[in-house]
């Protein structure tokens, strides 16, 4: 498949000697640089509630089964928590938490870089990525994992790994990822069987029997996924039908999944975003689908890991169009395996009628390597640019670090309790600061935030003044407000919508009163999240 690609022999020898080509040399440079991109954004990056939420969830309770109990309906599956409680057990520091990200990131890296088959263009291509150099690198979430354990499946299979058990122990961590990787987990097992079939027909038994057994375990682990996420204690977050289920809307997400789900970020579509209008829009998001598909067709000569390609990409349409959209981090999944796909079938012997001759199929797969690259550069391009954005702004992604550095440097605020509206403020700050941070709309002290309908849905800017007051009389210490909304003298009374089935409400009257029993400390801006906030200090 595109053999214009290959710029040195695979094995780097020639004439039985080793020598060094740009195809043995390049990709080490590579990914030295990028680990040093990398590593400098991880030393100033500034965690945020959703990475910190999955440590404070991973280190609840005193034993393993609590953690599992504490993460049972979180809505993500085991294997993350299990990852960072057991580095913590080792290390006991918060810095676990993005020191876990990284070394997931740099393992990937290094398969990428210095294990699989691909040119070292395609290397560059893909570590210059928006999702290698932040989103699966140093933001810390569970979804860099399933770009380490599909590079782990595919360096086993590239290399004739085929025992059932050790794919199916990978698949079980790989369905234990992430919702998602669930889908991606399925899309292997098609491979794989397809690729036997197409060997040997229906008469490769010992195969087919180790396929099955790598089946089995991949069923149970996805049961184990979905026995821990469901069901959810999150109920005013839980996954809504987007769209009413019919036969256009079905056909629409199908034909056009960049235009229909979250799979026009990973096309490019946002890169334009002026010309997201009238036909504009139909144009780009046309484009973005036809890059798509023909991403896939690369791999035509290898059947199985074109349907694999082609079938996850639809079933991850389908799930972002009518139960998740989600976002960028969500659809560079099926990238990472896309990209797993490429480095599995690279240049090895083709199998099935489309790979058996020239012509048209041959001529189809070089322009699916062309769309290929062209998508790889769209995430390069999307990385460059927001590193450069990064640079030049400096905007964090919460205020929870300057706020904790000013709580530090007033003696008087190191022994406050945190309170906060919305109560998601509060979830970063166990990283930074040991001030115990009480949830006003559950009415309980904790770090973790449940999304629910049986919570306090409705309060007022007095009724925060009042929990206020109340902490401060019964523990005698000193009550920190954080809140999202700004207060001033005379405001008309307004209501706003939090999300989540929340709301604060403010009148003219609790204005005044808050503003006459508080002292503004700091105003906390801005924040690439909605985690910028304005700190009061309630009078003694």
């Amino acid at each position: 498949m595109a053999r214009d690609f290959q710029l040195s022999s695979p094995s780097g020898f020639e004439g039985g000697q080793p020598r060094l080509t740009l195809g043995r040399i390049v990709p080490g440079i590579l990914f030295a640089v990028w680990l040093a991109v990398v590593g400098l954004q991880a030393v100033y990056h500034v965690v945020w509630r959703d990475e910190v939420r999955a440590l404070s969830l991973a280190l609840n309770g005193g034993s393993l089964i609590d953690m599992v109990g504490a993460v049972h309906g979180e809505g993500h599956p085991l294997l993350w928590y299990l990852l960072l409680r057991g580095t913590h057990e080792l290390f006991p520091v918060p810095q676990v938490l993005p020191g876990v990200a990284l070394a997931v990131a740099v393992i990937a890296a290094l398969l990428l870089a210095f294990v699989s088959p691909l040119p070292w263009p395609v290397i560059g291509l893909c570590l210059a990525g928006y999702a290698f150099l932040f989103e699966y690198s140093v933001e810390a979430r569970n979804y860099g994992i399933t770009m380490m354990m599909l590079f782990f499946l595919a360096a086993y299979y590239r290399r004739g790994g085929r025992n059932g058990i050790v794919i199916g122990l990978l698949l079980v961590l790989l369905a234990n990822c992430n919702v998602h990787s669930d889908i991606l987990a399925g899309a292997f097992l098609l491979f794989w069987g397809g690729d036997i079939y197409l060997d040997n027909g229906l008469r490769c038994f010992a195969q087919a029997r180790q396929w099955a057994v790598a089946t089995g375990l991949t069923i149970l682990g996805m049961g184990l996924c979905a026995a821990t996420v469901f069901p959810t204690f999150n109920d005013a977050v839980v996954p809504q039908w987007h769209q009413e289920l019919h036969v256009w809307s079905l056909a629409v997400a199908l034909v056009d999944p960049a235009g229909q789900s979250r799979f026009g970020e990973l096309a490019g579509v946002r890169l334009a975003p002026n010309l997201l209008h009238g036909v504009g829009k139909v144009i780009i998001e046309g484009i973005g689908s036809v890059i798509l598909y023909g991403s896939t067709l690369g791999l035509v000569r290898r059947p199985a890991a074109f349907i694999a390609a082609l079938g996850s990409m639809l079933m991850l349409s389908l799930f972002f169009t009518f139960v998740y959209g989600g976002s960028y981090r969500h659809d560079a999944l099926w990238l990472s395996f896309l990209v797993a796909l490429y480095w599995m079938v690279w240049e090895m012997p083709q199998k099935g009628k489309a790979g058996e001759g020239q012509g048209f199929c041959v001529y189809l797969s070089r322009i699916g390597v062309v769309f290929f690259v062209v998508l790889l550069g769209i995430q390069a391009v999307r990385g460059v640019v927001n590193l450069a954005l990064a640079v030049e702004t400096g905007v964090p992604r919460s205020q929870s670090a300057n706020f904790a550095t000013y709580v530090k440097d007033h003696v008087a605020l190191r022994d406050a309790i945190l309170i906060a509206d919305p109560d998601y403020l509060l979830e970063p700050m166990p990283y930074y600061l040991r001030n115990p941070t009480y949830l006003m709309r559950q009415q309980v002290y904790g770090n973790v935030v449940k999304f629910t309908t049986k919570a306090r849905l409705d309060m007022s800017l007095g009724d925060v003044l009042a929990v206020a007051e109340t902490l401060h009389k019964t523990t005698g210490r000193p009550v920190v407000i954080l809140l999202q909304h700004g207060i001033v003298a005379n405001q008309p009374e307004v209501a706003y919508a939090e999300g989540y089935d929340w709301t604060l409400s403010v009148t003219p009257r609790q204005a005044s009163q808050f503003l006459q029993a508080t002292i503004l400390l700091k105003h906390f801006a801005p924040a690439s999240t909605n985690e910028s906030f304005d700190a009061y200090l309630l009078r003694s």
